[in-house]
């Protein structure tokens, strides 16, 4: 669908960038994307409407990650904790991937880490910083997959098989994405293992 389309485009796809499809997506006009090595084969047709609901139908890859953790007591039952960390990120325009939140911390993934250490200096006055590095997602991608029983002890499950240990995840508010931070030197390993049980056996539904 072209909702899946532009996750995979923000996520990690070399071959579709989000705006060449926005066209497309206003005029109700499907597009299909062939294979340059296969100029015989069907390609994929993106529309409007997936006909793999609850599926997932595609991996995404992203390297080169930044992981910051910030722990803050000060974010215990306050208000405006996060506006706060965001507008810092923003001052320096540091783009923010992924999202994933406790009580009293939150992480974030960036693929950009120009200017960090400028805003890392400025959250540093009001909570405690980690930074990881040499790290990268993997991006599952099927609409309704995050309401799909089961699907994350499934995908875990995988990783565990192959010895894969996730730092962080994420699940997309529009229920199409589930995004893994992990170590960038497992991610063809990640990638391989779940596309083989997730996309080609199906064996999570």
């Amino acid at each position: 669908s072209y909702k899946e389309a532009s996750e995979l485009a923000a996520f990690g796809a070399k071959i579709l960038h989000p705006k060449t499809i926005r066209p497309a997506v206003s005029a109700g006009i499907s597009v299909r994307v062939l294979n340059t090595f296969n100029p015989d084969g069907p390609g994929t047709l993106i529309k409007e409407k997936s006909e793999a609901a609850g599926h997932i139908v595609a991996i995404a890859a992203k390297r080169r990650i930044t992981l910051v953790n910030l722990y803050s007591t000060d974010m215990l039952l306050s208000r405006g904790f996060l506006a706060r960390v965001f507008a810092i990120f923003s001052k320096y325009n540091i783009s923010i991937d992924l999202v994933s939140v406790s009580e009293v911390s939150v992480s974030v993934s960036l693929d950009n880490d120009e200017n960090l250490q400028k805003t890392i200096e400025e959250l540093e006055t009001f909570a405690t910083i980690s930074i990881s590095r040499q790290l990268g997602t993997v991006s599952l991608i099927g609409e309704g997959i995050v309401n799909v029983r089961n699907i994350l002890k499934n995908i875990f499950s995988t990783l565990d098989k192959a010895k894969i240990q996730v730092k962080m995840i994420s699940l997309g508010a529009t229920d199409i994405n589930i995004s893994l931070v992990l170590s960038s030197s497992e991610i063809d390993e990640c990638v391989s293992s779940l596309h083989k049980v997730m996309i080609k056996e199906r064996k999570v539904l």
